[in-house]
């Protein structure tokens, strides 16, 4: 209850109703009040409670394209992020559809759909209004986007009153222009809008077994549900019904072991659980990059040491910066471990030093699905080959550098985005002193014209019949940490359907 007051940034990022103007202007108003950090705002509401399922709502707004039904029945989202969404397309005709159903077509199916499906200077400007939404909904929000966002969104209405039958600017469409400037005085919209208080009046309407007495119904089990989560506190070991408690002692342990450990606890396992052996090949490829993007400045100091020496030892030669860099990713990992064997005797080597450079066990364990910390929740690409949900999908964006060629030395750097489908869960045991989640994927070919491109419209296409870095050999990067991972969906384009077009879910 005293997050918003003693832990919240306040860096000027709209993330809590604690950093809008109304929460701040309501502070001054009244001190007495904002004197205690644990006064509550209160908020209540009752739309669209409906106990006994009596009421329907059919919905049927969209025109009949057949690429825009193409779009909804391939579509797959995350867990709990939507709807089964192609369950609503009956005969090319929309039924069904729930009102979040619809916010998630518009921020990321409508876009899609449009690109191909409606002429160029339609489709351009229905887009730019999805983008406008997609970014005002983002859970954390900065100034400087809002400001642009009301800045441009009266040009964008503009356009489309030359494009649009007068009957189409009914109020709510002029209403828009007050979104984002509503969003700078009352703070991030996820905060205020209905889809989690109708979600969870479904929960309470789920209680309900006596019509006759529908709200006694309801108490009784919300009672009974609150007693369980109580005792849950208290008890270890078992099937908790209450995620909530376990997702409270998770984050007691995640900060201790944070202290504890140079690799902390990043999130949690579900599913089967496979015990299994690397063989060397995968084994080396897990622990290089274990080396090369743990974060410690121990490690960073024995690689320039390790670089020094690859000079050193080819004075002669002269080679160039690519060769070096060849040679320290080929060989570090056993001069690391050859160097802290023959430090250990006559230096103090901090044990985590000594148990990374040893590398880890062979035996390992394998796991269908992983829920990150940060609100991730990720399945490999073959336990969800016929599920109606889509967890699999990986970005990355990582500092990557290249030479032109193999006799060049100017090094050039650049943060280059990879897409790739998640194949494997592997957590390395190195010998009970930590245990680091890795996650296997298959990565498209970032060549543009290969394995990625860009169209007209700004969209990025990927091609999974172009994969690079997929781990039949030694030098192939194939891993990441499981905090590296962002998630994305993969959406088929309906006239190629060897490309999709990613789009980036936030946790």
């Amino acid at each position: 209850m005293c997050w918003h007051h003693e832990e919240n940034n306040k860096d000027g990022v709209l993330r809590h109703p604690a950093d809008s103007e109304a929460w701040k202007k309501f502070d001054s108003r009244y001190p007495e009040f904002a004197g205690d950090p644990r006064n509550v705002r209160l908020g209540l509401a009752s739309d669209g409670f409906n106990p006994f399922g009596t009421m329907q709502t059919v919905h049927s707004t969209w025109p009949e394209k057949e690429l825009f039904y193409e779009v909804l029945q391939n579509a797959k989202f995350p867990d709990g992020y939507a709807s089964n969404i192609s369950r609503c397309v009956r005969k090319r005709k929309l039924s069904g559809l729930k009102t979040h159903d619809c916010h998630v077509i518009m921020k990321e199916l409508l876009p899609l759909a449009l690109r191909r499906s409606v002429d160029k200077r339609v489709s351009s400007i229905l887009i730019e209004l999805c983008t406008f939404f997609r970014v005002l909904c983002s859970k954390e929000l900065k100034v400087e986007e809002l400001n642009l966002l009301e800045e441009k969104i009266p040009e964008t209405l503009s356009t489309m009153e030359k494009l649009f039958l007068p009957g189409f600017f009914t109020v709510m469409i002029h209403l828009v222009i007050h979104l984002a400037t509503e969003a700078k005085h009352a703070g991030t919209i996820h905060y205020r809008w209905m889809y989690p208080i109708e979600r969870y009046l479904g929960t309470l309407k789920s209680y309900v077994r006596n019509r006759a007495c529908p709200e006694g119904s309801i108490v009784e089990a919300y009672i009974a549900n609150e007693c369980m989560a109580f005792c849950s506190r208290y008890l270890e070991g078992g099937d908790s019904r209450s995620y909530y408690s376990r997702k409270w002692s998770d984050e007691i342990e995640h900060e201790t072991n944070k202290e504890e450990s140079l690799f902390p606890t990043v999130g949690e396992s579900y599913g089967i659980v496979d015990v299994f052996e690397l063989d060397d090949k995968t084994w080396l490829q897990a622990h290089r990059h274990v080396l090369f993007n743990c974060e410690s400045e121990v490690v960073e100091n024995y690689k320039k040491e390790h670089i020094a020496e690859i000079k050193r030892a080819h004075r002669k030669r002269r080679l160039t910066q690519h060769q070096i860099d060849r040679v320290h990713f080929d060989t570090f990992h056993e001069w690391f471990k050859e160097q802290v064997k023959e430090l250990e005797a006559t230096s103090n080597i901090l044990n985590d030093v000594k148990v990374l450079a040893q590398g880890p066990s062979y035996i390992a364990k394998r796991f269908s699905a992983f829920d990150v910390n940060n609100g991730y929740r990720f399945r490999t690409k073959q336990s969800e080959k016929f599920n109606v949900t889509q967890n699999s999908g990986v970005m990355v964006v990582s500092k990557t550098e290249s030479y032109a060629s193999t006799s060049d030395n100017a090094l050039k750097s650049a943060n280059i985005t990879y897409y790739g489908r998640l194949n494997d869960i592997v957590e390395l045991n190195y010998y009970e002193k930590f245990k680091i989640i890795l996650f296997k994927c298959d990565w498209v070919d970032v060549t543009k014209g290969r394995g990625i491109k860009e169209d007209d419209l700004g969209f990025t296409l990927v091609n999974f019949t172009h994969l690079t870095d997929f781990g039949d050999r030694q030098r192939h990067e194939p891993f990441i940490f499981a905090e590296q991972a962002q998630q994305v969906i993969f959406v088929q384009d309906p006239q190629d359907h060897e490309w999709f077009v990613p789009r980036l879910i936030k946790p």
